[in-house]
């Protein structure tokens, strides 16, 4: 297959004086011109010119061993994602993406009856702060209630004792119409 040194010169001459300009793909040519993918190329040029001048003759068979097909190529891209799907087609793909499906349901369930517990201990737990809120103010109340009816009001002015009257008016209604109220607490 290797060219002689005058061949690939005068190769070199006759480009120039076409392209008026040198070869800058020599060093890419020294490496592919025993590639199989070129030399099946160059055969297949041969033959459908017939061997004319513009096709140097290479031996096939000695660059590529004994046979013209040479070593299979490696699959493309394109082919492998093919292939895979078509031979996994619904098989363990499929059933791969039904386990995760389940597995993140069980999740979602797992995640639900936490909050859900969650959701009742606080709800709990709110009851019983609503419970002390209220039993605090009524003892804030009543605090207050103590301290308008013990006051003294000897030492009030006049319209400091009618409020003070008005607010024990008051406070001693709400305890008469109060159901729970008993007379001796």
């Amino acid at each position: 297959m290797d060219l002689c040194v005058g061949q690939l010169e005068d190769a070199l001459l006759e480009y120039e004086e076409l392209y008026k300009d040198s070869l800058k793909y020599l060093h890419c040519w020294e490496i592919l011109k025993s590639q199989n993918k070129w030399l099946e190329e160059i055969s297949k040029k041969a033959k459908s010119k017939g061997q004319g001048d513009e096709v140097l003759p290479i031996d096939v068979e000695d660059s590529l061993g004994s046979s013209s097909s040479g070593p299979e190529r490696p699959i493309g891209r394109d082919s492998a994602k093919k292939r895979r799907s078509s031979s996994a087609a619904a098989g363990s793909a499929t059933s791969s993406a039904i386990e995760v499906m389940q597995q993140m349901n069980q999740n979602r369930e797992m995640k639900m009856k936490i909050e859900s517990a969650w959701a009742e201990d606080f709800k709990g737990s709110n009851e019983c702060l609503i419970a002390i809120k209220e039993r605090e103010l009524e003892l804030q109340l009543k605090a207050r209630e103590d301290r308008i009816m013990l006051e003294k009001h000897t030492d009030l002015d006049e319209f400091q004792r009618k409020y003070l009257r008005a607010q024990r008016k008051k406070i001693v209604r709400a305890h008469e119409s109060d159901p729970d109220y008993n007379s001796d607490n």
